[in-house]
């Protein structure tokens, strides 16, 4: 009998080399969130920094109005970077959550076909044994009754 051979091994490969563009495209979402929070908490600790300014210029005996006004100006500045921050965080997340699915659903593709592959290869095997058992049947069946003893 023939040696086995999946007929859609070429429709895996695709499928897999498919799976595998969206693994790595979810893990640049991943990366990119990570980014974005690690600016985040940057971001977060200039705003602490610059009130901690504010507070001490506050508390010192010589006040600078101007130093004020351009620690609130910076202060406006940081809380809109924040806003801008948030809203691309909640978009990312968005666009990962996408990736994921998408990666979810390439791999479900080639499991399906590599399960596939295991019950027709499986087959395969069955029926090569089967063949294998009725080819050794026949030639048990041929062979002349007086040589089924041996003397010695």
């Amino acid at each position: 009998m023939n040696k086995y051979r999946f007929r859609l091994e070429t429709v895996k490969k695709l499928r897999v080399a498919h799976r595998d563009q969206q693994l790595a495209a979810l893990a640049d979402g991943y990366r990119a969130e990570q980014i974005l929070a690690e600016r985040q908490a940057a971001l977060a600790d200039e705003a602490a920094g610059l009130r901690d300014l504010q507070r001490s210029a506050l508390e010192s005996p010589y006040t600078n109005v101007n130093q004020l006004v351009d620690a609130q100006r910076y202060d406006s500045l940081l809380q809109a970077q924040e806003k801008l921050f948030a809203e691309q965080s909640a978009r990312l997340t968005v666009e990962v959550e996408r990736r994921r699915l998408a990666a979810v659903e390439a791999d479900r593709g080639v499991r399906v076909l590599e399960k596939l592959d295991e019950r027709r290869r499986a087959d395969h095997r069955r029926q090569q044994e089967r063949s294998d058992n009725k080819q050794l049947d026949e030639v048990a069946a041929a062979r002349p009754k007086g040589l089924d003893t041996y003397t010695i």
